[in-house]
């Protein structure tokens, strides 16, 4: 028997690629994570399962945080070296 990816694992490939190089992490621990089954439209098309689906959803929704959470951190510590150089430099002193 003969399967195919259906579109959906294909885009959650390159989904799982992107993730891999943003995180420094090895492709092929994302692709053995990856969980498929037969679609019930076409038997011989492979999709995600339901489970799988709700587990990766759960895992971008972190990663987005987790940059979310870095990027303020990041917002803060520029802030905070502006505010210290803005201090440090006064144009009087020029």
């Amino acid at each position: 028997m003969n399967l195919k990816l259906g579109d959906e694992s294909i885009a959650h490939i390159a989904k799982l690629l992107q993730m891999a190089i943003l995180s420094g992490t090895d492709i092929t621990d994302h692709l053995r994570m990856m969980r498929l089954t037969t679609s019930e439209k076409s038997s011989d098309v492979l999709v995600m399962t339901p489970e799988y689906r709700e587990i990766s959803d759960d895992q971008v929704k972190t990663m987005l945080q987790r940059a979310e959470d870095v990027q303020s951190e990041l917002s803060e510590i520029s802030s905070e070296s502006s505010e210290e150089l803005h201090g440090a430099f006064k144009i009087s002193d020029l």
